[in-house]
């Protein structure tokens, strides 16, 4: 068999014709396939820059540069988080790290001491290692999990698949493995967090005055009574009950309203829907306690809620 060198692979990627749009690239080498898996690990720099520069007949960019999203906030006041880890040196490092983001953090190196922590706070999320001082982190999961679903960490140097398993039949909602990189614990933290967060939001309920507003219901009760909501109604409810007390501009509200079928919405479909909805939700509709008009910039939600 003619083993290639990897120059002469190089040189034979580096030859082949480009679709115009390609996703995955394939190449031929050693009298087989080079999956893009492989390639990319070994040419990415190459790859990359060869997208980046890849041009039409116009000398028209073919690709996007990369570009950072907006990161989705969520309120991290006053969430607890439990990290049960007998390393010193690394409870310390976590620690600090997920204090800076702005969690509470409590500590323990036994599983003793993390039940008892538990026990006495309300705790959002559990970090532990799986081998501790006086037993181990899938008995303290098995008594968590017993009354609680919060949510559980593992973050372990025990990598094996029937340790991973064992975890997640444990009722874990992650397995970290060690050594890790501490920006991607943080991203995983913060994404749990965030879901649980946007959970619990959805099934709150939004108490003003008579109105009782469920939000992942699609529900509005006025004294108790149910009042029927269009689908663009609830969309303006829920925008200026989540805005409450703030100016939301109209395009703030064309934006809540906007179709993702791509069905057109203007101006006056915001003003036929917000009369609508005071003439479900007011007392006097032309005289509004609710939704106040903010002459030339948008609306507000007038009155706290709870």
């Amino acid at each position: 068999m003619n083993v290639k060198t990897f120059e002469e692979v190089r040189q034979r990627f580096l030859e082949i014709t480009f679709e115009e749009r390609f996703d995955l690239i394939v190449a031929v080498a050693n009298g087989g396939f080079i999956p893009a898996a492989m390639l990319n690990q070994r040419l990415n720099l190459d790859m990359q820059l060869l997208k980046l520069h890849l041009r039409d007949a116009d000398q028209k960019q073919l690709y996007d540069r990369p570009r950072l999203l907006e990161e989705i906030r969520f309120e991290v006041k006053g969430k607890k988080i439990l990290l049960v880890e007998d390393d010193a040196s690394l409870c310390r490092g976590i620690s600090f790290k997920l204090k800076k983001e702005g969690y509470e953090v409590l500590t323990s190196p036994t599983v003793k001491d993390a039940i008892v922590i538990f026990e006495n706070n309300k705790i959002d999320l559990v970090i532990s290692d799986i081998t501790l001082e006086d037993g181990d982190g899938y008995e303290l999961c098995q008594k968590i999990r017993q009354n609680s679903d919060v949510l559980f960490i593992f973050l372990t140097a025990l990598d094996q698949e029937v340790d991973m398993v064992t975890g997640y039949d444990l009722g874990a909602d992650d397995y970290i493995t060690k050594p890790f990189s501490l920006m991607v614990l943080i991203s995983k933290v913060n994404a749990l967090m965030r879901r649980t967060s946007l959970r619990e939001e959805s099934k709150r309920i939004i108490r003003c005055r008579n109105l009782s507003f469920y939000p992942e219901e699609m529900k509005l009760l006025i004294n108790n009574e149910e009042v029927i909501l269009s689908k663009n109604e609830y969309k303006l409810l829920n925008c200026l009950i989540k805005n409450s007390g703030q100016i939301v501009t109209k395009g703030q509200l064309l934006e809540a309203l906007w179709d993702k079928d791509g069905a057109f919405v203007d101006e006056n479909t915001v003003a036929v829907n917000i009369r609508r909805l005071r003439e479900k939700i007011e007392d006097i509709p032309s005289e509004p306690v609710f939704i106040k008009n903010i002459r030339g910039i948008g609306y507000r939600w007038n009155e706290e809620i709870s």
